[in-house]
C-alpha cells in the first residue's frame, strides 16, 4: 500500500512515523542476548544533540497462548527538551533485545487519540519511505535484522517528537516462549527495560486468563495479588518501581494439562493448525525410582539479577516441577550456623514443598556466600543417613571465584575426602553479575565456574550455568536443568492424525537436550479432516518400551489465535540466513503472509494523511495509570489508628467528591518497596463516603511481618498518596 504513494506526500516536518526493525551491533554489556535489555536516546536527525528518553507511562497485557505467551508492551516516551531548539523535530530511537525465540507480530502508533496499526512491508520499501520523511543523507540502518551471537537485536524509531506533542505512545506485540513444568507455566516480563531509564513509573499489568489457565500469580512475589476485573477474565496489578528495579519478574499460570495432554487449535481459511503438549509423567503409567535430594542454597548479594527471595522462589518451583510424591528432600541455607530446615526428609509433593518454603524467612538465608561450610554440612548429612542410595546433593550458588586453580583443587579434594560413600553433587550456578575471568588449562572460566564445574565432574554430577559452555539467561538455566532431577526417557516419538483427513508439516518448536518425565514435549502442525484428533505417543525408558493412543474431541481443544505464527516462525528461522533467490522469496512471503517481523521486513505506521489507516476496532485497553502526581490533602485524607501499632491498625480514608476512585488501588509496601499486602474489593468498608481498612500486620499469605516501617499507598487516575505506618514488636 505505502509503496505506491508519491514522494511528495512525505515532507520532512509534521509527519508521524514509526518504524520497527532489527539491527545488530556489538553487545558490550554483561547481559545475555537472550535477556531483556535496552539502549535508548532522543536526537535531532538533521543536527547535533542527544538526550535520554524518559518513560512517562508503561503497561503490559499478557495472555497465555500455549507454547508461547503473547505480550503487549505499551510505552509513552518523552525527553528533556532543554538542549534542543524550540522548532526541532526529534527522533526517538530504542535498541533492545527480547528473550531468545521471541516472535514480534504487531506494532501500533498513537497519533493524537487515533491508533494506527502498522503495516508489515518489505524492508526496501519501508526504508525508502523513512528516508524521504526524515530526510537523511545516509542509510540509518533502521530496517535490518542481523545476528547478535545466536539471537537478534531490535530497533524502534519514532518521528517526530516535538515540544508541542511532547509524548509519543506506541505498542509492540510479541510472542515469548513460555516456561512449562508439570504444574506451572511462567513467562518473563520486560521490566528490566526500565532499569536503563532515569524514570521509575508504576507499571500496570493486565493478564487475560480463563478457566484453562487459572488465576495468575507472580513467581518472585506470590503475595502480590492480582485484582480480577469485574465482569471479565482479566486480572490487574500495579507494580511499584522498588519491585521491578534490578530484578526479574515472571507471571505464572496453572499448567493446563488434562490427563497429561494439552491441545489447542486455530482454524484457517484453507488449513487448520494445532499445537499439543504431552507431559510423560502424567500421560503414561511409568514407574520411577524414588530419589532423595539434599538441596543447598547459597547466595551472594549483587551477583545475580534475582534477589534472595527470588532464588528461594526459583528453587521451590524447580523442586515442584521435578520431584514427585515418591521422592523426598531436605534443605540447607547458607548462613553462619547451618542446619536443616526440616527435622527429617520431606516427601516431595507440591503441598509439602510449598509448606517448607513458605516457612522460610529471608533472615535464614544470608546475603553473603558461605559456600564451603554449606557443602561440608550437606556431605556430612548424607554420610549420616542409614542408606545413601539414590541420594544426591543439589547446590544452587552464585558465589564469586574462590581462588586459583591450585587452591580450588585442594578444596575439592577436601570435600570429596569427607565422603564416606559415593555421592553426586549437581550444581546450578546462577551468577550473572560480577563475573571475573579466570584462565587455566587452556580454558577460560568466568565467575566460580572452575570450582563448580570441577566439583560436579569429580562427583559425576551435572553442572549448569548461564556463562560456561552455554548462552542462557536465568529462565533458560532453570529450564535446561530438569535433567538433574528428572528421569530421562531414552527414545520418545509422537504421531498424529484426524478422521477422514491428515495431519502434516509437524514441527517441534523448541530445541531440547532430551526428554524427561516431568518436562512437556511440544508439537505444532497442520491438519485437514474431522474430529476426533488422534495422538499416538510412546518411547523407551530404562530398556522398557511404553506407548498410548489418545482421542481428542472438539470440546477438549482450546481455540487460540496465533498457532499459525508459531508454526511459520519456525520455518522462517531456517530461512533467515538463506542466500538463494527461491529461499529469500519464500522467507519474505512467510513473513508478510503470517505477519511476523523478519530480517527482510519492517513494521511501518504513518499518520492518516500519509496513508496510514486508523484501526477502528483497536481499543486503548491498557488503561495506563499515570501516578507521578501526588494527591493533595484536599482530595484525600488518611487517618491511622493507632500509629505506631502492635497487632492491628485501622486505616480511614476520606475522598473528595471530585476524585474518580472507581479504579482506585490500595496496597502496603515494606521499606524496600516490596508489596506485602494488596487490598481487594470486599476487604474494606464504606460508610458516609469514608473507606475503612483493617490491617493485621501480615502478608498476603498470612505470615507475620517483622516490626518496622511500612507504607500505605492509594493509586487513582489523578495521582497517588502514600502515608507511613510503624509496626512495633508485639
Amino acid at each position: 500500500m505505502f509503496s505506491s504513494l508519491p514522494s511528495n506526500l512525505y515532507p520532512m516536518f509534521y509527519r508521524n512515523f514509526i518504524c520497527f526493525a532489527l539491527s545488530c551491533c556489538a553487545v558490550l554489556s554483561a547481559v545475555s542476548a537472550q535477556d531483556y535489555w535496552i539502549d535508548h536516546g532522543v536526537s535531532d536527525p538533521r543536527n547535533w544533540g542527544w538526550s535520554q528518553a524518559i518513560v512517562e507511562e508503561m503497561s503490559l497485557i499478557v495472555e497465555p497462548q500455549g507454547a508461547y505467551t503473547q505480550v503487549d508492551l505499551t510505552m509513552s516516551l518523552s525527553t528533556d527538551f532543554g538542549q534542543f531548539d524550540v522548532n526541532d523535530s526529534l527522533e526517538i530511537v530504542l535498541d533492545f533485545g527480547l528473550p531468545k525465540g521471541s516472535i514480534v507480530n504487531d506494532s501500533w502508533l498513537w497519533v493524537g487519540e487515533d491508533i494506527i496499526r502498522a503495516e508489515l512491508l518489505d524492508r526496501w520499501t519501508a526504508t525508502e519511505i523513512y528516508e524521504e520523511i526524515v530526510a537523511r543523507r545516509q542509510d540509518p540502518s533502521l530496517l535490518t535484522r542481523r545476528r547478535s551471537g545466536d539471537d537478534y537485536r531490535y530497533e524502534l524509531r519514532i518521528f517526530p517528537l516535538t515540544r508541542q506533542d511532547h509524548v509519543r505512545k506506541f505498542r509492540i506485540t510479541y510472542l515469548v516462549p513460555a516456561n512449562w513444568s508439570k504444574n506451572m507455566v511462567s513467562t518473563s516480563l520486560p521490566y528490566p527495560f526500565l532499569d536503563s531509564f532515569n524514570s521509575d513509573p508504576f507499571v500496570q499489568i493486565k493478564v487475560k486468563s480463563n478457566d484453562t489457565w487459572g488465576i495468575p500469580t507472580f513467581v518472585e512475589i506470590p503475595e502480590l495479588g492480582f485484582v480480577r476485573e469485574e465482569g471479565s477474565d482479566n486480572y490487574l496489578a500495579l507494580i511499584a518501581p522498588a519491585i521491578y528495579n534490578g530484578s526479574d519478574l515472571h507471571v505464572s499460570f496453572q499448567a493446563p494439562f488434562k490427563d497429561g495432554i494439552y491441545f489447542s487449535t486455530t482454524e484457517g481459511e484453507q488449513e487448520d493448525f494445532y499445537q499439543l503438549a504431552i507431559l510423560p509423567a502424567e500421560a503414561f503409567d511409568l514407574g520411577t525410582t524414588p530419589k532423595k535430594t539434599v538441596v543447598l542454597i547459597d547466595f551472594e548479594d549483587g551477583n545475580s539479577s534475582i534477589s534472595r527471595q527470588g532464588i528461594l522462589n526459583r528453587t521451590r518451583d524447580f523442586l515442584k516441577a521435578n520431584l514427585s510424591e515418591q521422592d523426598s528432600f531436605q534443605v540447607f541455607l547458607s548462613q553462619l550456623a547451618i542446619h536443616p530446615i526440616s527435622e527429617d526428609w520431606v516427601v516431595g509433593s507440591t503441598e509439602n514443598i510449598d509448606a517448607v518454603f513458605n516457612n522460610i524467612s529471608l533472615s535464614q538465608l544470608s546475603n553473603y556466600s558461605n559456600l564451603f561450610p554449606l557443602l561440608v554440612t550437606g556431605v556430612e548429612y548424607v554420610n549420616a543417613q542409614t542408606t545413601a542410595a539414590n541420594t544426591d546433593i543439589l547446590l544452587f550458588s552464585n558465589a564469586s571465584r574462590t581462588g586459583n586453580a591450585t587452591t580450588t583443587n585442594h578444596r575439592i579434594d577436601d570435600i570429596v575426602g569427607l565422603m564416606e560413600q559415593s555421592m553426586t553433587i549437581n550444581i546450578i550456578d546462577y551468577q550473572t553479575r560480577n563475573l571475573s575471568s579466570f584462565y587455566t588449562g587452556g580454558i577460560s572460566y568466568r565467575g566460580n565456574a572452575y570450582f563448580h564445574s570441577s566439583l560436579a565432574n569429580t562427583t559425576n554430577g551435572i553442572y549448569k550455568s548461564t556463562h560456561f559452555n552455554s548462552n542462557l539467561n536465568i529462565d533458560g538455566l532453570f529450564d535446561s536443568s530438569e535433567a538433574i532431577l528428572g528421569q530421562r526417557i531414552d527414545i520418545f516419538d509422537i504421531s498424529t492424525g484426524v478422521q477422514n483427513g491428515i495431519s502434516y508439516d509437524r514441527i517441534m518448536p523448541f530445541e531440547s537436550s532430551g526428554v524427561t518425565l516431568n518436562k512437556p514435549v511440544f508439537q505444532i502442525g497442520k491438519y485437514l479432516g474431522d474430529y476426533p484428533f488422534t495422538i499416538s505417543a510412546g518411547g523407551v525408558m530404562d530398556g522398557n518400551s511404553f506407548g498410548k493412543t489418545f482421542q481428542i474431541e472438539a470440546n477438549d481443544a482450546e481455540t487460540i489465535r496465533i498457532i499459525p505464527q508459531m508454526w511459520a516462525s519456525h520455518e522462517l528461522e531456517q530461512l533467515e540466513n538463506a542466500y538463494s533467490v527461491a529461499d529469500i522469496q519464500r522467507a519474505l512471503a512467510l513473513s508478510l503472509d503470517y505477519r511476523i517481523l523478519s530480517t527482510r521486513t519492517a513494521f511501518l505506521a504513518l499518520e492518516p494523511g500519509q496513508g496510514g489507516e486508523i484501526c477502528e476496532e483497536c481499543e486503548d485497553d491498557d488503561n495506563t495509570v499515570a501516578v507521578e502526581e501526588v494527591l493533595d490533602d484536599a482530595l484525600v485524607s488518611v487517618q491511622l489508628l493507632p500509629n505506631p501499632f502492635h497487632e492491628r491498625v485501622r486505616i480511614q480514608v476520606q475522598f473528595s467528591e471530585k476524585l474518580d476512585i472507581a479504579d482506585a488501588q490500595f496496597f502496603i509496601t515494606d521499606a524496600q518497596g516490596q508489596q506485602v499486602k494488596t487490598f481487594q474489593k470486599g476487604e474494606w468498608e464504606v460508610a458516609n463516603g469514608q473507606y475503612t481498612f483493617l490491617w493485621d500486620g501480615k502478608s498476603m499469605l498470612g505470615k507475620d511481618l517483622p516490626a518496622g516501617v511500612y507504607f500505605f499507598t492509594i493509586i487513582t487516575p489523578e495521582g497517588k498518596k502514600t502515608v507511613k505506618l510503624m509496626k512495633l514488636t508485639a
